[in-house]
């Protein structure tokens, strides 16, 4: 079956990303996309969000409504698409132009921040360098697999003969092919082998044919058979995501190591953060002056909003004193003590002046 048209990440006028969002985010995430980072060939599917553009780290950042942010290696239709053998199809789908993958590898470093990065060294391209020529070996070897599947992280380990798994995977490209295009992943010496871990979500029908744990193992070992990388549970350099279900397949890299959803300003968590600013932003605050949340709990709504627009005053009031400790520290940390401010009590006994009163964040409630 033909592949989709976005299944290469790269494109000739920006990268290619995908955005995962939570249950109802995901308009939420499109209207950030084109609002904040003019985002071109926007695509929405059920729990994410494809796009492309030219971005740099900051950027991407800005985003507040999404989970994680990904760089698109590969999309296709869903493998059960695909005619002839299951495991045939996998190994086509994930690995396809071996190419695609070194070119979005190196994409993947450029938003790496140097403080985070364990990086691909000089003496890891120069090993992958010699994993990608030696063709010529036919010997039955053994490697070591080690999987990561769904999001609980399971894995197996166990000994696969390579040579007979070999034959399902497309041509390795030579080093003197590599070196006749200038690919960037051959312009200096290296020894170690890329560190990786497969992180696999699957669903719908394909389920009954293989698990979750025999496809991520599948492509563990595909990639390492293909590149030479390692595999790395505890510290890996790369996160290989692949989900695969009956509506798409897809495969990237996650650009950063923790969710965006895990904002670093909240030390005590309450209302999950995409979800709080997605309720301040449909408050339509942006030109408010004075903002209330009457049962602000740890404050995750207020600093939502506090944080996405700084030119007005915000007051949070609840009962609880504990909760209302919890939301000072958050405040603390996010450094907006001057426009946020807490109260204890129930907002039944305070009186507020509506004509100083721009906006309240408050749930509405139906007695029965």
């Amino acid at each position: 079956m033909a592949e989709d048209s976005t299944s290469r990440g790269l494109r000739p006028h920006g990268y290619s990303f995908f955005c995962t969002a939570g249950r109802g985010m995901e308009r939420f995430v499109m209207d950030e996309l084109s609002s904040k980072l003019s985002a071109d060939q926007i695509e929405c599917m059920p729990g994410k969000v494809f796009f492309q553009g030219n971005y740099d780290l900051c950027s991407l950042r800005k985003m507040k409504s999404a989970e994680r942010i990904f760089l698109l290696l590969r999309k296709g239709p869903p493998l059960t698409e695909y005619k002839g053998n299951a495991l045939f199809s996998l190994r086509k789908f994930v690995i396809g132009d071996s190419h695609l993958w070194l070119d979005t590898l190196q994409i993947w470093k450029q938003f790496q921040e140097p403080s985070a990065q364990r990086g691909i060294s000089h003496t890891q391209e120069k090993s992958l360098k010699r994993k990608l020529d030696d063709n010529s070996s036919t010997e039955s070897k053994t490697c070591k697999k080690e999987t990561i599947v769904n999001e609980a992280h399971l894995y197996s380990e166990e000994q696969a003969p390579m040579e007979a798994n070999t034959q399902l995977l497309p041509p390795k490209p030579s080093v003197r092919d590599a070196e006749d295009t200038g690919h960037p992943l051959f312009e200096h010496d290296i020894s170690e082998p890329v560190a990786f871990r497969v992180s696999c979500r699957c669903s719908g029908v394909l389920t009954k044919k293989m698990t979750a744990q025999d496809i991520g193992r599948i492509i563990g070992v595909a990639l390492s058979q293909q590149f030479g990388w390692k595999p790395d549970l505890r510290r890996p350099m790369l996160e290989v995501f692949v989900h695969l279900n009956d509506m798409y397949s897809v495969v990237g890299f996650p650009i950063l190591r923790q969710p965006l959803a895990s904002r670093d300003y909240i030390q005590s968590t309450g209302l999950r953060a995409t979800t709080a600013w997605a309720m301040a932003s449909l408050a339509e605050i942006s030109t408010a002056q004075y903002v209330l949340d009457p049962m602000c709990g740890v404050g995750t709504i207020l600093l939502e909003a506090a944080m996405e627009w700084p030119h007005a005053t915000f007051l949070g009031i609840d009962k609880s004193e504990s909760q209302l400790k919890h939301a000072l520290n958050n405040v603390k940390k996010a450094g907006v003590m001057n426009r946020v401010a807490l109260l204890q009590g129930s907002v039944l006994e305070f009186c507020v002046l509506e004509e100083f009163l721009y906006y309240y964040l408050a749930k509405s409630f139906t007695i029965t």
